[in-house]
């Protein structure tokens, strides 16, 4: 089944896209995801996730793009001329058609009244300019919505006959084309630009109107993916941060479900730094693989390319940049990040974010005590015996719990800041 989203001008669609969408003129910053509370990913009229700014926005844009109102004047006299002469064509052979063929009545009638609906088009728009198209707009966009109106290139010519102005019934006028390429867009109006009629259109609104592109119905239907970072800005916490989060409720009941049980505080204790490890792992991989600059920087300073012996000659680099990602994901996944200098390593010259130097040297000591714990059977490297109690592992719950927050932070901020970023440039 096809999903259908389209771009609204002041709740007005102009533009609509089947099974996908198409940022067009919106930017990463025009975001915007509004769901009600409890909101779990399923069909709800209250949700919208996509794209919105002001058509002041939209139009400035657009004219950077070279769609200025010279260009649709431009556009817009040459297409009427086109227009024109695909529509005396036509009457020309439907004129022929009655004169030389023996039609029924029915037929007749129905031919003859297509030659009156295309010699009012052509009466209506031959001296029209495109201020007249402009002013007539917002008539056009009110009535074609409250008559539940739909433009239909393919039905019978059918004129409208509920306004004395000649050009708004043309807008709102059932007027089929059958040229080779389409000369007509919405409001039968002359180009083959989409472009350059929203460019006209956007000039008869108010510059704070808006401009959306709501593709929730998409995302539902699984053809588009969440705005995920921002759905993580509104919650306050990452989704590794969650997952982590969960295995520390989960390691802090099985704590306290035998608390005297030694052998399982010295698990619990383990798995703490595994689930931190676990959380940074997916942190650093994300990023790296799913955005550029970070990625980037992850070949440049990572320390992990850092082979001198490696020769790449200039013809093999679009082999290398083919393979990249699986290198990198090979390369991340060799990475113990239990490790807290290789951690901090990469989390500073990478993601550009700060340890909690003053947490380092307490884990630090918790990171050895796992080694010796998963290692060396719980022993240390002189054999004795390492006490770990369940007031321990608490401590350190804790402490990684602590450092994590503040790691998931920053991460929440840089998306932040990147999500205000990249407007026109």
């Amino acid at each position: 089944m096809s999903t259908w989203v389209g771009i609204d001008v002041n709740g007005f669609e102009i533009e609509s896209f089947q099974n996908h969408h198409d940022t067009w003129f919106f930017r990463n910053n025009d975001r915007v995801r509004m769901v009600p509370p409890h909101y779990d990913g399923e069909y709800s009229q209250d949700v919208f996730i996509g794209y919105r700014t002001s058509i002041s926005t939209i139009r400035r844009r657009m004219t950077l793009a070279g769609y200025d109102i010279k260009a649709c004047e431009s556009h817009f006299c040459e297409y009427r001329k086109k227009v024109i002469s695909s529509i005396e064509d036509t009457i020309d052979l439907l004129q022929d058609s009655l004169h030389k063929s023996d039609h029924s009545d029915e037929v007749s009638d129905h031919y003859s009244k297509e030659i009156v609906v295309y010699k009012n088009y052509i009466g209506a728009i031959a001296n029209s300019a495109l201020s007249d198209w402009i002013a007539l707009f917002p008539q056009a966009t009110k009535r074609m919505t409250e008559e539940g109106r739909f433009h239909d290139s393919f039905s019978d010519a059918q004129w409208y006959k509920e306004s004395n102005e000649p050009l708004l019934c043309a807008m709102l006028s059932n007027v089929p084309f059958f040229s080779e390429y389409p000369i007509t867009g919405l409001f039968n109006f002359p180009g083959n630009d989409p472009n350059i009629f929203i460019r006209a259109f956007l000039d008869s609104f108010p510059e704070d109107a808006v401009c959306e592109l709501n593709i929730a119905d998409l995302i539902w239907a699984g053809y588009e993916e969440d705005f995920e970072d921002l759905e993580e800005i509104q919650k306050g916490t990452t989704v590794p941060f969650r997952n982590f989060r969960q295995s520390m409720n989960d390691l802090k009941l099985l704590s306290a479900l035998k608390s005297d049980d030694l052998v399982l505080q010295r698990m619990c204790f383990s798995s703490i730094i595994t689930a931190m490890e676990a959380y940074i792992g997916d942190i650093v991989k994300r990023e790296v693989l799913h955005n550029e600059a970070v990625k980037r920087r992850f070949v440049e300073k990572s320390g992990v390319f850092d082979n001198k012996q490696q020769k790449l000659e200039v013809k093999d680099i679009y082999i290398f940049l083919d393979k990249l990602d699986n290198l990198l994901s090979v390369k991340l996944e060799e990475i113990s990040f239990h490790n807290i200098q290789n951690a901090n390593n990469i989390l500073r010259n990478v993601l550009l974010i700060e340890f909690p130097s003053a947490l380092v040297p307490e884990l630090n000591r918790a990171v050895l005590k796992r080694h010796d714990i998963v290692h060396r059977n719980g022993k240390s490297t002189n054999g004795q015996a390492i006490l770990v109690t369940s007031a321990h592992v608490m401590e350190l719950l804790n402490l990684v719990m602590q450092c994590i927050e503040n790691i998931d932070q920053q991460i929440l901020d840089a998306l932040a800041k990147d999500n205000e970023e990249g407007e026109d440039k």
